[in-house]
């Protein structure tokens, strides 16, 4: 298990060899959920502070393009749906399957939230870029 850092990642693979199932930290993926919220709330209040600075804005409002806004609540459901990814023992197939399992949750989560249809998309892409598929 990693904290996706690429230089890490780069030399697990090394070693153990391209195939190697890598797991990425719950914590550092939580972490990243929770940071989603913040940077919505700041770019849907309009609101920052002034100690940010241009770029921590710029890199705000670009994270707004790569993940739509969500409730609170359904972040918590969206975290519970990354949880039991963190569950799959292996690799293959288990791994696929237990993908489309969070794929449909996201869709379901977002008729339930009433969201746009395409939010539901870029959620998926935006695990599967992020923290699905983490190369060096």
């Amino acid at each position: 298990m990693i904290d996706k850092d690429k230089a890490e990642l780069k030399s697990t693979k090394a070693v153990w060899g391209p195939d190697f199932l890598v797991r990425l930290c719950q914590f550092h993926v939580i972490q990243a959920i929770r940071r989603w919220v913040v940077e919505h709330r700041v770019l849907l209040d309009g609101s920052s502070s002034e100690s940010e600075s241009d770029a921590e804005n710029e890199e705000v409002e670009t994270a707004q393009h790569e993940k739509p806004y969500l409730p609170r609540t359904a972040m918590s459901e969206l975290l519970q749906l990354f949880r039991c990814l963190q569950r799959v023992r292996n690799g293959g197939q288990e791994w696929k399957d237990a993908v489309d399992r969070f794929a449909e949750g996201v869709r379901d989560l977002c008729v339930s939230f009433k969201l746009p249809e395409e939010d539901s998309k870029k959620i998926i892409d935006y695990f599967e870029k992020n923290w699905f598929k983490p190369n060096p």
